[in-house]
């Protein structure tokens, strides 16, 4: 049952030294056949992009520590310098393209597939076009930039590393010419630029009382409020104009996701007020914002002041008529009431009960369907109330109440004021 385990002998060279590198024929070969190092260069044939001004032998030593050798292969080849070889060296020629940073340009903008891509020699502007996959259909071939790497010597006072060399005007083909065909250099950067006829205006939404309400795409970025309820083929009958509102975004809404998430961090960090910081955050989530303008005076007259230009994501709501007004705040009895000819803000406050005692009559003010805002004037002791129309809300703002004590917190102070004069007298009674 005895068993017997017989191991094999590890492969051991006497004389054996190896190549890599730029040579076409790497690998292994025998001292006893190739005793120099210029014998073997010429067994291995170098390749074309092989660097000739240094390459490494690496030798181990008798006691199997490794030194570096560096030599000329252009010297060895040439036969200025040789040495001859031992068993174990290692010998490593290096390409070029090793010793260098690997040579790109880059396509960017209106183009299909923009990138990064190798760079080769005699490589022209429009190869890098077709390598980035053709133009796009709004691209301009009027207008391409060119920037190369600044090959001078840096300085302190030149931190500089690209600089627009070239604007190309090519025509309108990417055939194979001779003509007008630009060369680049490596780390080129191309820059395809956008035609400004077909820069995208966005769209607006028309909702309410058009004849098509719906979708619009804007046909330029000045496209009035006039043109586009032109094109939803104007108002219906039952429209009420003059309580039009225009709804856009807000800055907030419109900036960077993330510039947006830094504004809360720091309103959570700097306001410490809860409500403050509460009324803060609302704002910076509010979406939407009515946008003061008078959309009926637009329609009445195309290409004024008040025919403004449109944005992307506007929204323009055209209620029907509305013959009611509302009355909030510190009224007795907050109600909606018709609308009807020559109503003052006197009397609708009158019609809701009239002002409560905790009432700022100065500060009433009237929010009108379209966004407007009017505030009461007062001159001297005569006080000007705005003017009502159909569809408009009156506010009346409310005195902050100064909060009376209850009873039994009267009582309570009393009581230890009581208290703590007994304990004064009783304390002069025991120092007399």
């Amino acid at each position: 049952s005895d068993e017997l385990n017989v191991r094999t002998l590890p492969q051991r060279f006497q004389n054996r030294v190896q190549i890599s590198g730029a040579v076409f024929y790497p690998g292994e070969y025998s001292v006893d056949k190739y005793p120099t190092l210029r014998d073997l260069l010429k067994r291995v044939e170098l390749k074309e992009n092989a660097f000739l001004d240094r390459a490494f032998l690496r030798r181990l030593l008798p006691d199997h520590e490794a030194i570096l050798e560096n030599f000329s292969v252009a010297d060895v080849l040439k036969g200025q310098w040789n040495m001859p070889l031992q068993k174990n060296d290692s010998i490593h020629i290096f390409l070029k393209a090793e010793l260098r940073e690997a040579y790109t340009i880059s396509v960017a903008g209106e183009v299909n597939n923009p990138g990064q891509f190798a760079f080769t020699d005699k490589m022209a502007l429009k190869d890098a076009i077709l390598l980035a996959g053709g133009l796009k259909d709004n691209s301009s071939l009027r207008q391409i930039e060119i920037a190369r790497r600044i090959r001078k010597d840096a300085t302190l006072a030149d931190t500089s590393v690209l600089t627009v060399i070239k604007r190309i005007d090519l025509s309108d083909s990417l055939s194979v010419t001779t003509n007008n065909d630009f060369l680049l250099e490596p780390f080129d950067q191309v820059t395809v630029k956008r035609l400004p006829r077909n820069r995208y205006a966005g769209t607006v939404t028309i909702k309410g009382e058009v004849l098509f309400p719906g979708q619009y795409t804007l046909t330029n970025q000045q496209e009035p409020i006039s043109a586009v309820i032109a094109r939803a083929g104007g108002s219906l009958a039952t429209a009420d104009m003059e309580s039009a509102i225009l709804l856009r975004n807000t800055f907030a809404n419109s900036m960077d996701p993330n510039l947006k998430a830094l504004r809360k961090s720091l309103v959570l960090k700097e306001v410490g007020d809860s409500l403050a910081k509460s009324n803060l955050m609302r704002v910076i989530d509010t979406a939407m914002q009515i946008v003061a303008t008078d959309i009926a005076g637009a329609v009445a007259e195309p290409g004024s002041s008040l025919d403004i230009a449109l944005q992307d994501g506007d929204i323009i709501e055209v209620p029907a008529r509305n013959k009611m007004v509302q009355v909030f705040g510190a009224v007795h009895l907050s109600k909606k009431m018709v609308h009807t000819s020559g109503l003052s803000l006197r009397e609708a406050i009158a019609e809701a009960g009239g002002f409560t005692e905790s009432a700022k009559k100065k500060e009433v003010y009237v929010v009108y369907p379209n966004g407007k805002v009017a505030a009461t004037k007062q001159f001297l002791f005569f006080r000007n109330y705005p003017s009502l129309k159909p569809g408009a809300e009156i506010y009346v703002p409310e005195k902050k109440r100064n909060r009376s004590m209850s009873t039994g917190e009267i009582i309570g102070i009393t009581s230890g004021l009581v208290g703590m004069t007994t304990m004064i007298l009783a304390i002069i009674n025991i120092t007399k």
